[in-house]
């Protein structure tokens, strides 16, 4: 019975303290309800801003891609630019007009174009790989060397641009150094373009031609003997 009697009063106890706890909790609701109330429409307001970005963003990025892509004309291809001039879509934008300035003996203007390639983060691998080395054969067909190996050395060390780019960046690259009778340095990059096992076409032909190059080279100085 007393045990009975003590369940009871530990229940009651317990009930009132839920029941005390609610009432406080009540009173706090009653005192801050408007922050609370407050506080959800700004939450509501914050999904809604940052659904509707998300939705903008979509339609631009939609918008661009159709009037980058349908640009085919230089007066084209540079109004589109005006208006969407970075991310993926523009990239390639620009490396069609690029070619359209090569076409009209415009070297300068397709650097230009290459050059905001090669620096835009959104970029394209290939593209981004081809801008770098096109820029490269650029200044070598005017005989601007130096700057040529520039490109040539950017191109390897992008590790991201693959297999075969950095191939054909390392070829190019000792074919410079050739140029500079820099012997030394012409035979590392080319042994750095002939990979043991390439795994693209492109690949395996400038493996072929560093290989080729390496055969062209005047023999390798002999090593001094070590004294004893």
């Amino acid at each position: 019975m007393a045990l009975k009697k003590k369940k009871e009063m530990e229940s009651m106890v317990v009930a009132d303290d839920i029941t005390r706890d609610c009432n406080d909790f009540e009173v706090w609701f009653i005192q801050h309800g408007k922050l609370i109330a407050w506080g959800c429409v700004a939450i509501i307001i914050a999904v809604a801003v940052i659904f509707s970005v998300i939705q903008v963003r979509k339609n631009m990025a939609a918008k661009s891609l159709a009037t980058l892509s349908a640009a085919t004309t230089q007066a084209q291809l540079e109004d589109a630019l005006k208006k969407y001039p970075a991310g993926a879509a523009a990239c390639e934008a620009r490396a069609r007009l690029a070619r359209i300035y090569l076409n009209a003996k415009n070297s300068k203007g397709a650097l230009e174009q290459f050059a905001l390639i090669a620096s835009d983060e959104a970029a394209p691998v290939f593209t981004k790989g081809r801008a770098i080395l096109d820029s490269g054969y650029i200044y070598e067909n005017e005989k601007k060397y130096k700057e040529a190996l520039a490109q040539y050395e950017k191109a390897v060390a992008e590790i991201a641009l693959g297999e075969d780019v950095r191939c054909e960046a390392y070829y190019a690259a000792g074919r410079m150094q050739v140029i500079d009778k820099n012997y030394a340095k012409a035979r590392a990059a080319f042994r750095q373009a002939n990979i043991q096992n390439p795994t693209s076409m492109a690949s395996m032909f400038w493996k072929n031609q560093a290989q080729a190059a390496l055969e062209r080279l005047p023999a390798e100085p002999a090593k001094a003997p070590v004294k004893k």
